[in-house]
């Protein structure tokens, strides 16, 4: 009785290895195909030119930086900073981010806004003490 259990046990172990392992190739396949089309939309509205910048990084682990000098039916081509061009399929972008304001930029931007908002106040307060 115990090694009928013991085999069960072994089998359904084997098969919820396996079983999820060809889900997952599936689905990444899948997830791969929609990240694609996810890309292509962000830059047909992101267009075409000097001030269409992105960054892009591919699932190879690379970055490109740059800005969108044209985009195809399977793939873009972006332009470095170094006049570099670099062809890249849609399926291969694992991100891709536009040029809008840096992390830094945000950070200044809160930093002024609180120092106007600091000296509103002590002006409110100046002003009430009179």
């Amino acid at each position: 009785m115990s090694n009928r259990v013991l085999m069960t046990l072994c089998v359904l172990a084997l098969l919820s290895i396996a079983v999820p392992a060809t889900t997952r190739s599936i689905s990444a396949s899948s997830i791969q195909d929609q990240n694609a089309e996810k890309i292509k939309e962000k830059i047909r509205k992101k267009g075409t030119g000097d001030r269409a910048t992105v960054t892009v990084k591919l699932f190879d682990a690379t970055t490109h930086k740059g800005y969108i000098r044209e985009a195809n039916e399977n793939d873009f081509v972006v332009i470095d900073r170094s006049g570099g061009s670099h062809t890249i399929r849609y399926a291969d972008v694992k991100s891709f981010g536009g040029g809008g304001i840096s992390s830094m930029g945000k950070l200044a931007i809160g930093i002024g806004l609180g120092v106007v908002a600091a000296i509103a106040v002590l002006a409110a307060i100046a002003a009430s003490d009179d």
